[in-house]
């Protein structure tokens, strides 16, 4: 199966947030580009969530679900508890009235089936014979566990998700032929929807409301004039299951004198953590793990609409649930098969790699002793030896370690200012010597030549120096030069001064030339000799029916100035 998570490579800027937000370091950066690896990817949408230019994507149904809506097939809405926290224009009944409006033949809600499974999560956890359950309506967590907590795998619970389980439920009460979309904040419900046959598809609430502006919904937007409801039944307490600890408080109200041990938790990171401290062979009851991969729950889902705080949307979730004051009983004589189907995951096996290998691997971005290992967490790596180890593999390129990055670039400015034929010297706001190369001291006489191969002239005073210092302190009180271009007497000598910005009002730069020194004399001569040949040029092109011949004898004798002049 192809994942509903890609990368639209034109878009991608090398900012590397993906990298260094991805739980599972499932990114890959080749070319400066990014692309996610299928076998690593747990599809919890971490890097679309963060991706402001768009260079990740998820996979489009709009267009697929529009075609099935226009087939004349009975299509129902399986609408996930975390629509009551995406409400901000509509009410519940103005809503159900758009979703008809698109097309679909009803809308039930998936809470349904999470009340189902609160039945059987508890008689799970009774008949069963490990003293650890772990949630499994979460596909991003049951996949991480597959791929980075195999060990664990075996104590998932046995139960497909809300989803599944309710979609399982419309076919039973209508009939095989109906479909079922689902509509909530969860990409990873679309490869989970692909793996089984009973949903559709699955549609985020971003393409819900991609869907409302395509057919001017909201614009044309009136009042329903009758009251709609949800099909066939309301939900219990299915609700609950959107948020950090939902699931536990569904099963607390259906079995009030459950002995086991309930603890929920929320996050990637959390996750890990939890499962690294858990043994479930010292466990001497029975332990029930709610785990959800988006912190706080699935209200906090990664392409959800509403960005208000989790307090306010729980608070909404949990006045819905405590209105529908119905019990279970009243679903369970619909209770359909639960029994989960997932696709087979290989897990990721960690590779030990040689000490000289990562010494190596260190050495090439600048890093030979451990006082060059910052750990900054700027590549998106915990440490540098795990970003070596990226580079081992291939999964990271040098570019991403800031600091190489930084060496790099001070080098080849180093490189190209001790290059320069002409003085270069760059100073901060109080005239302070911050850089330098040979050719600037030269200028000054032997004695500042002396001194500059003892420490480079760093942090030396500028105005002790240079007689007309003050061509510096002009730019820096200028409010609108950006730079001065100037040449001035001093000692008998002419210089000529081009200073300007590097840092605005804090570091500045200038290029000073010596325009009486005999080389420096002779390239002047070249070069405005060549300035005569282009203006030239430039005039015998408009006006070379005039003085074709005389022009080329002005250029002939011009370069024979150049050419004598250069030797």
């Amino acid at each position: 199966m192809n994942l509903p998570i890609f990368t639209n490579a034109e878009e991608c800027k090398d900012c590397y947030k993906c990298v260094r937000e991805c739980p599972v370091k499932a990114i890959k950066v080749e070319n400066s580009k990014t692309s996610i690896m299928k076998e690593n990817c747990i599809l919890c949408a971490k890097c679309v969530q963060l991706c402001k230019n768009g260079a990740k994507t998820y996979k489009n149904d709009v267009a697929r679900v529009f075609d099935l809506l226009n087939s004349g097939k009975k299509v129902i809405a399986s609408l996930d508890p975390t629509f009551i926290g995406e409400l901000t224009n509509y009410s519940v009944n103005q809503f159900i009235s758009i979703l008809k409006q698109l097309g679909f033949y009803q809308i039930s809600e998936t809470a349904i089936g999470a009340d189902f499974l609160s039945s059987q999560i508890n008689l799970e956890i009774q008949n069963s014979s490990d003293n650890l359950i772990i949630s499994s309506d979460c596909p991003v967590c049951v996949s991480y566990i597959h791929k980075y907590f195999p060990e664990y795998k075996k104590y998932i619970s046995n139960l497909c998700s809300p989803m599944l389980a309710h979609a399982r439920f419309l076919k039973q009460y209508y009939g095989e032929e109906i479909q079922v979309v689902y509509i909530g904040p969860c990409v990873a419900k679309k490869i989970e929807a692909e793996f089984n046959n009973e949903v559709f598809a699955v549609l985020t609430f971003e393409e819900i409301k991609q869907m409302i502006i395509e057919n001017k919904i909201e614009e044309n937007f009136c009042e329903p004039q009758e009251s709609f409801e949800f099909v066939p039944f309301n939900s219990a307490s299915g609700s609950n299951f959107s948020y950090q600890g939902g699931i536990i408080d569904s099963l607390n109200l259906y079995n009030q004198k459950s002995d086991c041990t309930k603890i929920s938790v929320s996050g990637i990171k959390n996750i890990a953590n939890a499962l690294k401290k858990l043994k479930p062979e010292n466990l001497t009851q029975k332990f029930f793990l709610e785990v959800h991969s988006c912190n706080g729950g699935c209200v906090n889902g990664r392409v959800v609409l509403n960005k208000t705080s989790t307090l306010e949307k729980l608070a909404k979730i949990k006045e819905f649930s405590l209105s529908r004051k119905k019990t279970f009983d009243d679903e369970l004589k619909y209770l359909p098969d639960c029994k989960k189907n997932i696709p087979e995951m290989s897990s990721q096996q960690e590779i030990f790699y040689k000490d000289e290998q990562i010494k190596q691997a260190l050495e090439s971005i600048g890093k030979f002793t451990s006082k060059d290992y910052l750990n900054c967490n700027g590549c998106g790596y915990s440490t540098c030896k795990n970003f070596a180890i990226g580079l081992i593999t291939g999964r990271t390129e040098k570019e991403m370690c800031l600091s190489y990055i930084r060496t790099l670039a001070l080098q080849k400015a180093n490189s190209l200012i001790h290059a320069i034929p002409s003085g270069v010297v760059i100073v901060n706001k109080d005239l302070k010597i911050l850089e330098c190369n040979e050719n600037f001291a030269k200028l000054y006489g032997s004695n500042l030549v002396d001194e500059y191969k003892k420490n480079g002239l760093k942090n030396s005073d500028l105005t002790q120096i240079v007689k007309n210092h003050n061509l510096f302190s002009i730019l820096l009180s200028s409010e609108d030069t950006e730079f001065i271009d100037r040449e001035v007497h001093e000692d008998n000598k002419i210089f000529h001064f081009r200073i300007f910005y590097i840092e605005n009002k804090n570091i500045i730069a200038a290029v000073i030339e010596d325009i009486t020194a005999p080389g420096i004399r002779k390239n002047r001569i070249i070069t405005q000799a060549q300035k005569v040949i282009d203006k030239n040029l430039e005039v015998v092109q408009k006006i070379a029916f005039l003085l074709g011949e005389n022009a080329a004898e002005t250029e002939a004798m011009l370069n024979s100035i150049i050419e004598s002049y250069g030797n």
